[in-house]
């Protein structure tokens, strides 16, 4: 299975250096303006349809990898090969459930598209590492906390002046720590 407790801060490490050495001044490219003069709102999206093509691709993949993750089919592995798929679909339902309702509130009645990306990104990361091992109730659960902490690290990030345009740094940073 993906040791993703140790992969994923592991590679997302030489990805945030460059946010780390440019946080106190912008590179000059930016031709001494800021993403966050103007506060701390999103980036506004070019292609939700895009986007949540993008979203979809990234499910199928992940749902084949957390399947094949359990290193073949024969014998008894494929009853592993299936919770896994089973538990990776639930999380990924949980983490979507918890963005829809977190957009909801944020945007006072109406849905934005980042907000469930994200937290179905986030739940699948999260559920990621255990996938073959968790029972289906619980990849709901951790999916859901997975999703809260995507969707709540995105608006925090930004706070701390963290220039992340896709929330990756949200998406896979946090969602190590409850694994």
């Amino acid at each position: 299975m993906a040791n993703t407790r140790i992969m994923h801060p592991l590679l997302l490490s030489p990805h945030c250096l460059p946010s780390i050495v440019f946080l106190q001044k912008p590179p000059t490219c930016l031709l001494d303006r800021s993403r966050y003069d103007n506060g701390t709102q999103p980036l506004p999206m070019g292609s939700p349809t895009n986007a949540l093509l993008g979203l979809f691709m990234l499910w199928w993949g992940w749902l084949a990898f957390s399947s094949g993750s359990v290193f073949g089919v024969s014998g008894h592995k494929w009853k592993f090969s299936a919770r896994a798929a089973v538990t990776t679909i639930n999380a990924s339902f949980g983490g979507g459930l918890v963005g829809l309702v977190y957009s909801y509130t944020r945007t006072k009645g109406k849905f934005d598209i980042m907000d469930l990306i994200s937290a179905v990104l986030g739940s699948l990361v999260s559920v990621t590492g255990g996938c073959a091992l968790y029972r289906p109730w619980e990849a709901i659960v951790i999916g859901g906390v997975g999703g809260a902490l995507a969707c709540f690290g995105i608006p925090f990030f930004d706070w701390l002046r963290i220039d992340d345009p896709v929330g990756a740094t949200s998406v896979h940073g946090m969602e190590t720590s409850i694994q």
